[in-house]
């Protein structure tokens, strides 16, 4: 099982559990996807696709690990 299918998985099994805590933050699966299809949206439009390359420069967060999950999604790489 892939990483998305996984988080697709509990998505669609779980979608209020939480999936990701930061600082007193909590995300939902639900969530945490929603925000990873409008990030995916975002880099889709400015022309990232599948196989390139996706420089993610930030603090180990919430964000992150949403931006890692977006850039998968689209089948980009993200370094």
């Amino acid at each position: 099982m892939t990483a998305i299918e996984m988080m697709d998985f509990f998505v669609a099994s779980q979608p209020d559990a939480p999936a990701l805590s930061d600082e007193g933050r909590e995300l939902s699966y639900r969530e945490v996807n929603s925000e990873a299809e409008r990030l995916a949206s975002a880099l889709r439009g400015i022309g990232v696709g599948e196989e390139d390359r996706v420089a993610i420069i930030t603090l180990n967060r919430v964000e992150q690990l949403t931006l890692i999950y977006a850039t998968m999604k689209i089948g980009a790489v993200y370094v």
